[in-house]
């Protein structure tokens, strides 16, 4: 038994190797020797031009069929500029790592690298995996050039999210770290590292959060749009089959009645109400008695109401 449980063992030990290292990917990205982070700034104040280096963990080989900038897509945010890759060897030759070079910057931007897995393959054609081994996918990586305006980041809260709580935390980071922030026109202190922490009060329904980011002569505008749902907002409709029932919302905005399931099978789709009513009736005949889950919607497709409905006789 004991050689037995030897040899599974030396057998696992060299079947793993062979499904850690399947796929290649991106080892690092970095600038002037530093290794760069997804998210970070990089201040080139006074330079209109930067020089990255993109490495990988293995050689690969980069399909020459292909323009190098449909391979490598970098796209700014709110500026113009152009930008240029340069292999490190002839295409016909394997590559453990290629210079990203972006010029022309305007101003300070959110640059944005996607790197298309299926043209970058090993020796065993194996395409390059960017986030999790085994699954190939798009290597994306994104960053901040300062140069002039100053940079604004939202960590923790994004533009349209739903809560039901009266009030929400915003974290974020500004640069330079010295700016001045205005949230709702209400001054914010930074800290010494540029992080800063707000908490917004909410009123149920919509709410516009504004955040205006100055550093001497320049400015970056932001704003959030955040929705506060009111708990229990659900309505619960009763309608006996035979008696006409009013619609929670206005006549004038309604736009149509859907009925579904529990299982999300739609059952009914109404679109016109005798007086903004409904009888329980649909095409001709009754709905079973039960239990369904019901969404008003107006003229537009947007939801005014949702909830349950109970079809009773």
């Amino acid at each position: 038994m004991k050689k037995l449980s030897l040899l599974i063992l030396i057998f696992f030990l060299s079947i793993v190797p062979l499904f850690s290292a399947e796929y290649p990917h991106v080892d690092s990205i970095s600038h002037s020797s530093s290794y760069l982070n997804y998210g970070e700034i990089i201040d080139i104040e006074g330079i209109n031009d930067i020089y990255l280096v993109i490495s990988f963990d293995k050689n690969v080989f980069i399909d020459e069929s292909v323009s190098l900038n449909e391979i490598f897509v970098v796209e700014a945010k709110d500026s113009s500029m152009n930008y240029n890759i340069s292999p490190e060897f002839p295409l016909s030759d394997p590559q453990s790592r290629v210079y990203l070079g972006i010029h022309n910057i305007n101003n300070s931007t959110e640059i944005n690298i996607t790197i298309k897995q299926e043209y970058i393959e090993d020796e065993l054609g194996n395409h390059l995996d960017g986030e999790s081994k085994g699954v190939p996918s798009d290597f994306v990586f994104k960053l901040y050039l300062y140069i002039n305006s100053p940079i604004l980041q939202i960590i923790n809260t994004y533009n349209g999210d739903k809560t039901f709580n009266s009030s929400i935390e915003i974290r974020g980071r500004v640069y330079p770290y010295d700016s001045n922030l205005f949230v709702n026109n209400v001054r914010i202190t930074a800290g010494s590292d540029g992080y800063f922490t707000t908490v917004q009060d909410l009123n149920v329904g919509e709410n516009i959060i504004t955040f205006d980011c100055t550093y001497n002569t320049y400015s970056t505008l932001n704003q959030l749009t955040i929705f506060r749902e009111k708990r229990n907002s659900e309505r619960i409709i009763n309608i006996i089959v035979g008696q006409y029932t009013y619609m929670p919302v206005p006549d004038n905005e309604f736009g149509s009645l859907e009925i579904y399931t529990f299982e999300g099978e739609r059952i009914a789709k109404i679109r016109y109400l005798n007086n903004n009513q409904w009888n329980g009736i649909y095409r001709g005949k009754s709905l079973k008695t039960g239990i369904y889950l019901y969404i008003i919607k107006d003229t537009n497709g947007k939801i005014l109401r949702k909830g349950r409905m109970k079809i009773l006789k």
